[in-house]
């Protein structure tokens, strides 16, 4: 699988569990949103680099996180 397939799974199934939270969490779909919108950019041109690939992955971090803290999961 490369890269793309990858991202696109993720991005797939965050975006379902979007629909499943979004009245209660705000801040996830805000995250998920910025995710989709960076994978986005860096498929214009179809092919994805080092940078590209260091931000989006940033992202899926921020989505992690909020969704951690959405559900009290982060420690505190």
């Amino acid at each position: 699988m490369d890269i793309t397939a990858i991202l696109g799974i993720i991005v797939a199934v965050l975006g379902s569990a979007s629909a499943f939270v979004a009245v209660r969490h705000q801040a996830v779909i805000k995250e998920i949103r910025e995710l989709a919108e960076v994978v986005a950019e860096a498929l214009e041109d179809k092919k994805i680099t080092k940078d590209e690939q260091k931000e989006i992955l940033e992202e899926i971090v921020d989505v992690a996180n909020a969704i951690a803290e959405s559900w009290s999961l982060r420690k505190s």
